[in-house]
């Protein structure tokens, strides 16, 4: 059985921003009968030690607010490595997902199938509650979640 990791991160303090924590937190009841071979993970933010658990993945799934204001209530993109070593880039704080997918290929010699999955936020002002319009955005990115689980076991 294939390996996938959910990796959700926003901040969970700016409303609409916490919509990556707070949907892999509800999946985390939905995936159980998908199959014992996916892990869940929240975080505030990106960091350079989730390529040894991406390393690991066959599929990498991040899920992430977006702050445009395109019609779609979700977006998903696939995502590559950066072209090139990582160089000292994956040392910021504001490291990116190219940029991990590059340090766990140069690292490890392992580049997973990878999508990022972007429901749309609508409030990011102070608050640790996910606005009602972004709820929508939320249950549709779970389905499409669901869905790609389904179609990758």
């Amino acid at each position: 059985m294939k390996k996938c990791l959910i990796i959700g991160y926003g901040n969970t303090i700016r409303c609409d921003d916490g919509l990556g924590p707070y949907i892999v937190k509800s999946l985390r009841d939905k995936v159980g009968n998908l199959g014992k071979n996916i892990e869940i993970i929240s975080l505030p933010q990106l960091d350079v030690t989730l390529t040894s658990l991406i390393s690991r993945s066959d599929i990498v799934l991040f899920v992430d607010a977006k702050t445009d204001m395109a019609d779609e209530l979700v977006t998903i993109k696939r995502v590559k490595p950066n072209p090139g070593p990582a160089g000292l880039s994956y040392i910021s704080h504001k490291i990116n997902i190219p940029t991990l997918l590059r340090a766990s290929l140069d690292w490890f010699g392992v580049e997973p199938l990878c999508y990022i999955i972007m429901p749309k936020g609508f409030n990011f002002s102070f608050s640790d509650t996910i606005s009602e319009k972004a709820l929508e955005s939320a249950n549709l990115a779970q389905n499409k979640i669901i869905e790609i689980l389904k179609a990758f076991n």
